[in-house]
């Protein structure tokens, strides 16, 4: 019998979500009570379901509301929900995807996307079937339904790499989908079918699904042909996502973009000069991988003549950065109006990587991030950010294309024209550097000028453009005569009777401390003194790029901040705007960030300090992880600041290493070892991130204390060896290697073997970041160290790969440690290293300079594997390699030396013990 309302149920649960929207908090309290009493009843998600479906009658706002908290309870209650209630839910969210309202359809696809992802295609293969049946109705409002449904489905498998684990998504898009998406493509399919289809092949070619070795890999000619259709299509919406597919292909499959180079390159250059602002917007992001890549780089050399001049055409400003320009940026002197919540807008946390790993942010170290840039991006922007990474390859080889533009423009009566030239100038500054060498005496003093302008958009740009000369100011020829002048030009402006100036001082001080390091010394008073006058003028946009340039000065000069006087002056209103933070405040993560950078500076000079961090930390850490329960089972008008979360765990991981073996009594007061078990299972990537590095942190210094929530943690670990968020990965790598030698053997022995195969998976695949096979190969070597006979059996599988990563290292102590792992393993399994002898002699050799224990080693490894090699076969091979590898194994492991232990009695390598 099909399931049928209670109306007394019904018509309580309508009245409580028209009434959800209220912004009175006293109302929402109350709503919220009678929502949590109404979820007691076990078909409570029916009544979502129905309403969302069956009541069309209700506001749109209504029901979206609704329907997404019947997709939020679905996921959260999802183990616990009986077959033929979620039955009904399923029928009816199939129904909602023909609703004529557009915002209706999204939310229903959401929901059964939130439902196919936690049961898995083959869980409800109907929905999948009727969506793709859908997509040939003549109605456009079905089609669009079921293909943003089908869309988002297709999204949340590729973004997570689902796709790689689910057979029946795998089968029902390579024999079902694609062949309908591919058809779509073809001249003379519907505007909405030709839009969705390639809009859902491009989210498989973001995620490398095209890729040799992936499941649809077959595809890819078939991808490449329909970009190739849709890129006649005279619809802008149409070519703005053919140039996203076009901007995949070149970050993977630059082969095929080369295969027809000349055209694409015509059509991105039109497409990059065209009226519609979004298309060029699209069409500008493609030429970052073009001119990184060595070969279609020397391709787009014949092209310059046509694209730079497009560039520099959009630099200026245009009607649409003016009617989105905030009104501050050109007000003279607006330092004392308070800022309105819509100019601060959120701060996002970017965790760190941890010890021995590489940044693998592609925006690290980009100053365009900064100041000048503001917040939005621009078409203004990406056209300068194209020219920058043109100089950075091309280098002075265009200044004459440049050189003539960017004088006459400065020359210019036009002000808006003049700053254009600034920015372009900055733009190419740090690639051409050596061409315009010549020039910058001059150009400094230009832009000194400038800075005094009486236009605040000019003061904005020229600051930031003074900023990317900075390597140049601080070189020794040259910073006797500029780098004070242009610390005091900055520190000045950063007290300009301009909002926005100031922002950009400041930002661009922040750039020049980077570079300046030790000679900010001199005029650290005067630094500081700005910084803290700068805390009594500053509105609150403003106080969140001081954080910044604080933090920046602490990574800067490290140790020298550990004077008394400038402790006393910067730390303590610090804390103060740390106590005086609500739970909610924009600025508690720069706050966060700031302070972090400070205890590593400041190490045990910190602790006095200390306890008033701590304590934030954990009360933000509490917070946040309420407000994810309540959004699981409440309506609630925002959602969690997850990223709140991850800038409190790093905070926590600063503190850690600030007290180092301190930290297990630290663990006696403020034990928040079982917080972090908790957010290691949180499903955001960025909140894993940065509590599998805090896990890593303290597994080196509380051992006893981490122990015993590793039933909770090590699986967490474990999964997200292999997943697309490549610093998760890294960081759950890291955490694990610390694990395992904080913990040993008996710690990991659990856990061993399924870590090490996902390990190995790592590892064999190709086209994976470097850090992430780096790492993957570092804690390898560290779990043979303590696991030895258990990851031994499965050496032959990875120890050519291992050692063939492992040559590109960096030579740091976890690579050491790596090793002597690789050293354990040999010796449990020594067959396997006959099998590919030259690869461990070449991933010795880049190592300079090996602990001498290392050596010894490793020479009697070598030479109890030349006994097994025919002579002529030995002096072949060592022949066969570079002179400063066979220099390398000389020097470091004695290779033309005699002596070690040779074979035993079955013929086998018998490597001696260490």
């Amino acid at each position: 019998m099909a399931w049928q309302p209670n109306p007394q149920h019904l018509s309580t649960l309508v009245q409580l979500m028209r009434q959800a929207s209220t912004p009175d908090t006293a109302v929402q309290q109350q709503i919220n009570a009678h929502l949590n009493e109404f979820f007691a009843l076990p078909d409570a998600l029916n009544y979502l379901g129905h309403i969302f479906a069956m009541m069309p009658e209700e506001s749109p706002d209504v029901r979206q509301r609704v329907g997404l908290m019947l997709k939020n309870r679905v996921r959260s209650d999802w183990a616990s929900l009986p077959p033929n209630r979620l039955a009904d839910i399923k029928a009816k969210l199939l129904a909602v995807i023909r609703d004529p309202n557009r915002s209706i359809r999204s939310t229903a696809g959401s929901a059964i996307t939130t439902i196919i992802m936690a049961g898995g295609a083959g869980g409800w293969p109907e929905a999948l079937t009727a969506l793709l049946a859908s997509l040939d109705d003549a109605n456009d409002d079905i089609v669009d339904g079921s293909f943003s449904a089908l869309c988002k489905v297709c999204e949340d498998e590729t973004d997570g790499l689902r796709y790689l684990h689910d057979t029946d998504f795998q089968s029902f898009v390579a024999h079902h989908l694609f062949p309908k998406l591919f058809a779509f493509c073809q001249a003379g399919a519907r505007p909405v079918c030709r839009k969705y289809a390639i809009q859902c092949l491009n989210y498989f070619a973001n995620h490398r699904a095209f890729d040799v070795g992936e499941p649809f890999h077959g595809s890819l000619r078939s991808y490449w042909e329909a970009l190739g259709q849709l890129a006649t299509d005279p619809d802008p919406n149409i070519k703005r996502l053919v140039c996203t597919g076009f901007g995949s292909l070149a970050d993977t499959n630059m082969e095929l973009i080369l295969t027809a180079v000349d055209a694409v390159l015509e059509f991105m250059i039109g497409c990059s000069d065209s009226e519609s602002y979004n298309l060029r917007m699209e069409a500008m992001e493609f030429w970052q991988p073009v001119i990184q890549h060595d070969q279609c780089r020397n391709e787009l050399a014949r092209f310059l003549p046509k694209l730079i001049p497009v560039l520099l055409r959009h630099t200026v400003y245009t009607e649409w950065d003016y009617l989105a320009m905030d009104v501050s940026q050109i007000e003279d002197d607006n330092t004392a109006v308070p800022d309105e919540a819509h100019d601060i807008g959120p701060r996002f946390h970017q965790s760190h990587p941890r010890a021995g790993q590489e940044s693998v942010d592609e925006d690290e170290g980009d100053d365009t991030q900064r100041g000048a840039w503001g917040g939005d991006w621009t078409v203004r922007k990406s056209a300068a950010l194209a020219l920058d990474h043109l100089s950075t390859h091309y280098g002075v080889s265009i200044l004459p294309q440049l050189l003539g533009p960017i004088e006459e423009r400065l020359r210019a009566e036009s002000w808006d024209v003049r700053e254009s030239a600034v920015l372009c100038l900055g733009a190419i500054a740090q690639g051409c550097m050596a061409g315009l060498n010549q020039f910058l005496p001059k150009v400094i003093e230009l832009l000194l000028t400038l800075t005094r302008e009486p236009k605040p958009l000019i003061r904005t740009i020229s600051c930031w453009c003074i900023s990317r000369f900075s390597v140049w100011i601080c070189d020794k020829p040259n910073r006797d005569r500029y780098f004070k002048t242009v610390l005091a030009e900055i520190l000045s402006h950063m007290s300009d009777r301009n909002k926005r100036v100031q922002e950009a001082a400041c930002s661009a001080f922040a750039t020049l401390e980077e570079e300046a390091r030790d000679l900010l010394v001199p005029y650290l008073q005067d630094i500081i003194n700005t910084l803290v006058a700068a805390f009594n003028i500053y509105q609150a946009r403003n106080v969140l790029i001081l954080y910044d340039a604080i933090g920046t000065l602490a990574e800067a000069v490290g140790s020298y901040l550990r004077q008394k006087q400038y402790i006393e002056a910067l730390i303590p209103p610090l804390i103060h705007r740390l106590s005086q933070a609500t739970d909610h405040d924009v600025q508690l993560i720069p706050i966060f960030e700031c302070l972090t950078a400070v205890s590593h500076a400041l190490g045990e000079d910190f602790i006095p300090y200390m306890e008033p961090f701590i304590v934030r930390c954990i009360r933000t850490t509490n917070c946040v992880l309420d407000e994810i329960d309540k959004s699981a089972t409440q309506a609630m008008s925002e959602r969690p600041r997850r990223d709140m979360l991850g800038a409190a765990l790093d905070a926590l991981g600063a503190v850690v290493e600030a007290l180092d073996k301190k930290t297990p009594q630290l663990l006696q007061t403020h034990d928040f070892i079982p917080l972090l078990a908790r957010c290691c299972q949180d499903s955001n990537m960025q909140v894993k991130q940065s509590s599998f590095a805090l896990v890593g942190d303290v597994s080196g210094r509380a051992m006893e204390q981490l122990k015993p929530y590793l039933p909770q943690i090590m699986p967490e670990l474990t999964q997200h060896l292999v997943h697309s968020a490549v610093s998760v990965c890294n960081n759950a790598s890291w955490a694990i290697g610390e694990i395992a030698v904080h913990g040993g053997g008996d710690i990991m022995s659990p856990y061993v073997d399924q870590i090490t195969a996902q390990l190995i998976t790592v590892v064999r695949r190709e086209n994976l970041h470097r850090s992430l096979l780096q790492n993957g190969c570092i804690t390898l070597g560290r779990l043979g160290l303590v696991c030895t006979a258990k990851v031994a059996v499965h050496l032959e599988q990875f120890y050519s790969r291992w050692c063939f990563i492992m040559i590109y290292a960096r030579n740091d102590h976890e690579k050491m440690n790596a090793f002597h792992g690789l050293y354990a393993l040999i010796k449990a399994n020594p067959s396997v290293a006959m099998k590919d002898i030259p690869v461990l002699l070449h991933s010795l050799a880049s190592i300079p300079n090996p602990p001498k224990n290392l050596a010894q080693l490793f020479h009697e490894v070598i030479t109890a594997l030349r006994q097994q090699v025919d002579a002529a076969a030995w002096t072949t091979m060592l022949n066969g390699m570079e002179p400063p590898i066979r220099d390398s194994l000389t020097r470091n492991y004695g290779l033309g030396g005699e002596g070690g232990q040779l074979v035993n009695g079955t013929g086998q390598v018998t490597v001696p013990s260490s």
